[in-house]
């Protein structure tokens, strides 16, 4: 068992910034848990309550059932991984590894030493315990592909293979609970695409618990079985990355997860000819599906309709009342897919196109929005039509 439990945890520095506010968040074992958000809005002091490494200012963190606010650090059975390469530049990546293992050998002695009254025995525990710790590092080699590097020191590695080195100097304990704090942040796209399938390999291997934090979208919706989108110390949303991605809470979430990000413009929902529409200035489109019920209830009220750029399509047919005309502002070919910025009047939006269709700036085109797709924001930022969370 390696779960982590969050009740109402509230950490306040002492110049009165609160770090993480009433947080509450329950962690199963084997599972991966990605904290995502802007700088300063608390992952990183998260993991770091978690760790040990900071206190409690009041609430209860359980690390395997068990309430861990007065636990040393080196007592919870957690590993954390940095955002910088957290290598012993002096040692191999063999030295790097067997570390952690000759360190917790070490302290075992000199507790035998203490509570028995003997010294270490030369002709037993040494022996057997260096033989262990060779087997363990080679495996932990060979899971992270560093076998052939095991004798060269950090600074003849490349970036992935510090990492990798720093994961394994983590991995080699055995720990019941894995803190990776930003661990690809600073090596290049291809690189983190390669560090990070081979992450998901070690989890599905290791069926360890993993709690991760990021501030890479791509890296949010990719790697882990449920979001956590924080902002100014608390939980936004939790659930499975599709669903947060689909169905966001609120205004904040909606506009944070997804590149382009989503465009939001402020209007009306009004009922007209017996439709329902939501009017803005210099645009109007009429309501289908799912968001009739809402317009039910905030008919005639101010909302914002949020459109991510997916489902924003250029229509050289379709009926008047469901497109609109507006001009291509700015236009970014990047292979596969343009983007598009589109304006009409003072409405804003961003369109994500096959990249083989030729689009120039200024070009006139006609817009369908799939409505299906859209999200409802109320004055406060709450969404609509939410479906409420999903695990």
């Amino acid at each position: 068992m390696a779960e982590v439990q969050f009740e109402n945890a509230t950490k306040i520095f002492p110049n009165g910034v609160a770090a993480v506010r009433d947080f509450t968040l329950a962690v199963q074992t084997g599972e991966i848990v990605t904290l995502v958000g802007p700088s300063g809005c608390g992952k990183t002091t998260t993991l770091r309550l978690i760790a040990g490494l900071e206190d409690l200012t009041s609430g209860t963190i359980r690390l395997q059932g068990k309430v861990a606010n007065q636990i040393p650090p080196r007592d919870r059975n957690v590993a954390m991984v940095f955002q910088k390469h957290s290598t012993y530049p002096h040692l191999s990546v063999r030295g790097n590894l067997a570390f952690p293992l000759r360190l917790r050998k070490s302290a075992g002695w000199w507790k035998r030493f203490i509570f028995s009254g003997k010294g270490q025995n030369s002709e037993t525990g040494d022996e057997i315990g260096e033989k262990d710790t060779s087997e363990k590092v080679m495996a932990t080699a060979k899971l992270l592909n560093l076998v052939d590097v095991l004798d060269q020191f950090p600074h003849q590695l490349s970036g992935g293979q510090q990492q990798r080195a720093a994961l394994g100097r983590a991995m080699v304990r055995d720990p019941a609970i894995f803190l990776l704090d930003e661990p690809l942040s600073h090596l290049d796209a291809h690189l983190r695409a390669e560090v990070r399938g081979q992450l998901h390999l070690l989890h599905r291997r290791l069926n360890a618990t993993i709690i991760y934090v990021t501030h890479d979208q791509h890296e949010a919706m990719t790697f882990g079985d449920r979001l956590v989108v924080m902002d100014k110390g608390t939980i936004q949303q939790v659930g499975p990355p599709t669903h947060v991605y689909n169905w966001p809470r609120n205004r904040f979430v909606a506009g944070f997860l997804g590149w382009p990000p989503m465009s939001f413009l402020d209007g009306q929902l009004v009922r007209k000819n017996c439709r329902f529409w939501f009017v803005a200035k210099d645009w109007q489109f009429p309501l289908i599906g799912m968001l009739k019920s809402a317009a039910d209830d905030f008919s005639e009220t101010r909302v914002t309709l949020g459109i991510r750029p997916e489902h924003v399509k250029i229509s050289a047919t379709g009926p008047d009342d469901a497109t609109l005309a507006m001009e291509t502002a700015v236009v970014e070919p990047l292979g596969s897919e343009n983007l598009l910025t589109l304006e009409r009047g003072k409405c804003r939006v961003t369109a994500r196109v096959c990249g083989r269709i030729p689009f120039e700036m200024g070009a006139k085109v006609k817009v369908e929005v799939d409505m299906r797709q859209v999200c409802f924001f109320d004055e406060t930022g709450e969404a609509l039509d939410w479906r409420g969370p999903a695990g």
